[in-house]
């Protein structure tokens, strides 16, 4: 496998790059292989732009982005009734900053299985979801919403469309994984309308230190920002911050929106200000921050590691619940395998039959794990933990136990 280095920051071109945290070399962690199947690896490790650049927290390698996207890819908004909601309230936001006519275009980049598209409501409305996967996918495309199977490029774009404009850009839980983030916001910029909006979500900086979240740390993610980089990042192509919030979904996340004419939309300025005061109110530009952070990754996994064998050295049964990219992370980090998890339950059906990378862990039904009667399920996407409290109110009434690995460790 193609594996670069990266020698220079990925927005800056400051050469000097920092380390911050090294989960060591892992089979990539977003593809859950077959039977017979090998998963190529790469490093897992965190640099960040020092103090004379823009500061930015990324990998220091990039692995080779064929891999990571396609038929192995296996995340699917549409199946995880809170993410539903969650993305049509994105469109339900947008379309109150914007007035969408019959005769406009709309862009998701990264639309997976259509799920944020199938949200807009207007009649006629032109619907395009660009996403390297959406082949994967396809069946659940309605069919007036146009799927490019590809990598978004402005190119890619006007290929099919000529020179029409987007009212709408959205782009959730991918603008992390670009190797040219700052070529990506000029081509974004090009596409919009003059009063048109760009959206993006995704898991940021402040979030994931805040949360002990290192199973972001994962190949695809390339880089981890707060609002200092974007904001300088936007400036340079010319688009002016609106609003910035922060959301609870997937962990912690920053949703943005970015528009060519600020003359034309309301700027949230105090929205704006507690995103930036939050984020120094965290020290995020001192090194200090990223050397207890490293120093609570290494203590985190020393505590799981010794509840997963207490509770084996004790006869419990411990499964795992949803096989997840992020999952991924920790189990490879924290050396996780079918002597501590015998199998894991997922809703996903794509991934029954298929195993865990790195650590071959089988996945399997939730019915299937439920009837091997486990004392305790590792709920490895414990970002949701509400919804899981909420759906498995049976299994714990029942006497079992869901135990969530992070920010701490902790049971319900």
């Amino acid at each position: 496998m193609n594996i670069i280095e990266c020698t220079e920051c990925r927005i800056c071109g400051n050469r000097t790059l920092l380390p911050v945290l090294d989960l060591g070399t892992q089979s990539l962690t977003g593809i859950f292989p077959g039977p017979g199947e090998v998963v190529p690896t790469a490093p897992l490790e965190l640099v960040k732009c020092s103090p004379d650049g823009c500061g930015l927290v990324q990998l220091r390698h990039t692995a080779d982005l064929s891999l990571m996207y396609g038929v192995h890819y296996g995340y699917r908004s549409g199946i995880r009734p809170f993410m539903v909601n969650h993305l049509h309230g994105k469109v339900a936001k947008l379309t109150g900053m914007v007035d969408l006519d019959s005769d406009d275009l709309t862009i998701d980049i990264g639309s997976n299985d259509s799920t944020l598209l199938r949200g807009y409501r207007t009649e006629g409305l032109t619907r395009v979801g660009i996403d390297p996967t959406g082949d994967k996918w396809r069946e659940y495309y309605p069919a007036d919403i146009d799927l490019i199977p590809d990598f978004f490029s402005k190119e890619v774009f006007t290929e099919r469309y000529g020179d029409r404009k987007a009212k709408i850009v959205t782009s959730i839980a991918m603008f992390y994984d670009l190797p040219d983030p700052t070529g990506f916001m000029a081509d974004i910029r090009d596409l919009l309308t003059d009063d048109g909006v760009w959206m993006v979500e995704m898991s940021d900086l402040a979030s994931m230190v805040q949360a002990l979240a290192y199973d972001a740390v994962c190949q695809e993610n390339l880089s981890y920002y707060s609002l200092r980089q974007i904001e300088w990042m936007a400036e340079r192509v010319g688009l002016t911050l609106t609003t910035a919030e922060v959301t609870d979904v997937n962990g912690g996340s920053l949703c943005l929106t970015f528009v060519k004419d600020p003359s034309r939309h309301r700027i949230d300025l105090a929205g704006i200000e507690r995103v930036r005061q939050r984020e120094t109110r965290l020290q995020l530009d001192t090194m200090t921050t990223y050397e207890t952070f490293a120093r609570r990754v290494r203590d985190h996994r020393d505590g799981l590691r010794a509840f997963l064998d207490d509770s084996r050295a004790a006869g419990k049964l411990t499964l795992g619940y949803g096989a997840s990219t992020k999952g991924n992370v920790v189990l490879q980090y924290c050396g996780i395998d079918t002597r501590d998890l015998p199998c894991i339950g997922e809703v996903s059906q794509e991934k029954h039959g298929c195993s865990t990378p790195g650590t071959g862990i089988p996945i399997v039904s939730e019915e299937e794990a439920k009837a091997r009667r486990p004392d305790q399920l590792l709920v490895l996407p414990w970002a949701h933990r509400k919804g899981f409290v909420e759906r498995e109110q049976e299994f714990v009434a029942q006497g079992g136990k869901l135990v969530f690995p992070l920010p701490s460790l902790s049971a319900a």
